[in-house]
């Protein structure tokens, strides 16, 4: 009797089991689980992070069970949890390239633009591209190609550019030295010595010792097959060259290359004379 006793005690201290679970004679709480979508730890029927169903749950909508994990309804395919993390910080990560993007705009916006350039805004015959945005440019611009064609033997393409380019410079108002000089020039594809004279003339008008001047005139006097012209234009060039190169003509550093190689010319020309 003594050992029945002992044994309904022993069986009686053991804590009983429930579905495989220890369990102390108390209901003990149900073990807490975790999200299959976001792992985060969770309790109840809808993960309380993402929203996603968890055991036991079912459809707000419609009342059916719904297996854990699951996104849509298999009954009446209402969309459930499951959103990840990052989708529920997507909104603050759009706000957030916004202001980036804002700020980006700002600063471009207030950026201070460069300084303009001292010289005029359309040159030509030198490697300028011409700024055919204003009158002058769109002249400067028929200039550039007609003398392209007529230094490389396109005649046509020449005369027909030319004749644009000299209607383009008559409708100019206060010609200055670089545009009798290249209407100077334009008129060697006509063939008009006069003409060309004549801008000689307007140059030195404007300006009395311009180096302009004589290079034209020593054209003239190598189209018409004059010699003392020719020698004059070197002359007068050469005498004019220090003073006229210190004044720093805008002019001159157009046609910089032109100039440099009318003056190799012409000191060779006056020392193989001498």
């Amino acid at each position: 009797m003594l050992c029945l006793l002992r044994s309904t005690e022993r069986l009686q201290s053991r804590p009983e089991k429930l579905d495989g679970v220890e369990m102390t004679g108390k209901s003990k709480s149900k073990q807490q689980g975790y999200c299959s979508n976001c792992g985060q730890p969770g309790s109840g029927k809808f993960c309380s992070s993402c929203g996603t169903p968890l055991k036991g749950a079912t459809c707000p909508a419609c009342g059916a069970q719904l297996q854990p994990g699951a996104r849509f309804c298999h009954n009446c395919s209402r969309q459930l949890g499951g959103g990840s993390a990052l989708s529920s910080k997507l909104p603050w990560i759009a706000l957030a390239l916004a202001a980036i993007v804002l700020v980006i705009v700002v600063a471009v916006t207030l950026m201070p633009s460069p300084p303009p350039t001292a010289l005029p805004a359309a040159f030509t015959s030198q490697g300028v591209t011409p700024a055919a945005a204003t009158p002058r440019g769109e002249a400067d611009a028929l200039f550039d190609q007609a003398m392209t064609a007529f230094e490389g033997g396109d005649s046509a393409t020449a005369s027909f550019s030319g004749q644009m380019a000299l209607r383009a410079y008559s409708l100019l108002d206060g010609l200055d030295a670089d545009a009798h000089f290249h209407i100077g020039l334009l008129h060697q594809i006509t063939g008009d010595h006069q003409a060309i004279l004549d801008r000689a003339d307007s140059i030195e008008a404007l300006v009395p010792s311009h180096l302009f001047a004589p290079l034209l005139q020593q054209r003239v006097g190598r189209m018409t097959g004059d010699d003392s012209f020719v020698s004059r234009g070197y002359l007068e060039f050469l005498e004019r060259y220090n003073t006229e190169i210190s004044a720093q003509r805008w002019e001159y550093d157009v046609h910089s290359r032109l100039i440099a190689s009318f003056k190799s010319e012409a000191e060779q020309a006056v020392s193989g004379g001498s």
